[in-house]
């Protein structure tokens, strides 16, 4: 699957100059004067990560080198998170031990695999224009959309974005938790399968005296809300912008003191407002922005105030289809493709396509590996 860049947060060329003159302090084998400690600095393995960026087109070094290095030496290896470029703060510390070194070491080394590869210095390539949203019905043809919709009303639906914090429905009523959405995610996608008849129970909240009897609680019910609220919750792009370890800021702990809402891999989604407006971002012809810490806290200038902007990922409604057994239904977007060759897990290409802007990197790969 592309991957996606991530975008510098300040200027490339000042970097770059930066990361030239820093190579001039190191010797041509690529060892440097500086000590990496704690971390152990890999160079075939960082080869390696600069090669897949090289590989998709990246050509920007100062942007890449902050890819590497977030990908690779984040968190460190006490366990705290590393932003680069490292943030310089005496008082505070920082950067941690190490730090400064291996961003100056991946730096000088993608300049030099550039050079191996004589592929010259240039600015990434973007796509250009602004992202237009549109509004959608869940009844319009052409599922999944290849096109970045809204629906009329924001109401969570497979395929479309859904607008935390706003008006959902022609009533008003508000989705405030990661449950609401789930279950209102799951009765949009067997509705357009045509399969909600009969199954309204599993997707309303049953009344506060209701046995374990009840429908809610049936095994399929349980299973198939999971399955929403996984694919949901680490879609990469929603991982990578909103994810976050604090099971609070993802509505606590839900099912029998089970973390619900942050398992299997130990991030949930952030449910304070804390965030950019990335649709209104995308509207302008800018990347998304991360403006939360892995923590969930809000990062320092970061400015972000708005609620979550969510994409609910296509999935394979033939799975969810009345001639399907109840024990057979599955939440999947297995073989669902975007004609890029993408998983529906991921939004349409024209944002998926743009990045993020991410100055943490805490986990090495977003998203949960098994949640398709």
């Amino acid at each position: 699957m592309a991957t996606p860049g991530t975008f510098l947060l300040i200027g490339g060329a000042a970097i770059l100059g930066y990361l030239a003159t820093r190579k001039k302090k190191t010797s041509s084998s690529g060892v440097s004067q500086c000590n990496p400690a704690p971390y152990t600095f890999d160079r075939p393995q960082v080869v390696a990560r600069i090669d897949t960026y090289l590989d998709s087109g990246r050509r920007e070094p100062a942007g890449i080198a902050q890819s590497v290095a977030s990908d690779l030496f984040s968190p460190h290896p006490t366990g705290a998170a590393v932003a680069f470029p490292p943030l310089v703060n005496a008082q505070a510390g920082l950067p941690l031990p190490g730090v400064q070194c291996v961003f100056d070491l991946t730096g000088q080394t993608v300049l030099e695999r550039m050079d191996e590869r004589s592929i010259e210095p240039g600015p990434d390539p973007q796509p250009d224009g602004p992202v237009i949203f549109e509004k959608g019905k869940a009844s319009d043809p052409g599922y999944p959309w290849n096109k970045p919709l809204i629906h009329e009303v924001n109401y969570p639906t497979p395929g479309m974005f859904f607008l935390v914090g706003q008006q959902v429905g022609q009533s008003g009523e508000g989705i405030t938790n990661g449950s609401m959405m789930e279950r209102a995610a799951l009765g949009s996608a067997l509705a357009m399968a045509g399969n909600f008849a009969g199954h309204e129970a599993w997707v309303k909240a049953p009344p506060a005296d209701a046995g374990p009897e009840h429908p809610y609680y049936n095994a399929n019910a349980k299973r198939l809300r999971k399955q929403m609220s996984r694919l949901i919750r680490y879609s990469p792009w929603n991982d990578q912008l909103y994810g976050q370890t604090d099971a609070n800021k993802a509505g606590g702990n839900e099912e029998k003191g089970i973390d619900y809402m942050m398992e299997p891999c130990g991030r949930g989604l952030n449910w304070l407002p804390n965030h950019a407006d990335n649709i209104g971002l995308l509207g302008q012809g800018e990347a998304p922005r991360r403006t939360t810490s892995l923590q969930g806290n809000k990062l320092q200038g970061a400015g972000g105030s708005r609620q979550m902007q969510l994409w609910i990922p296509a999935v394979n409604l033939a799975l969810l289809g009345p001639n399907v057994p109840e024990a057979s239904l599955t939440v999947t977007t297995n073989g669902m493709q975007w004609p890029t060759g993408d998983s529906t897990l991921v939004p349409v290409p024209q944002v998926w396509e743009r990045g993020i802007q991410n100055p943490i990197a805490g986990a090495a790969q977003w998203g949960c590996p098994g949640v398709s």
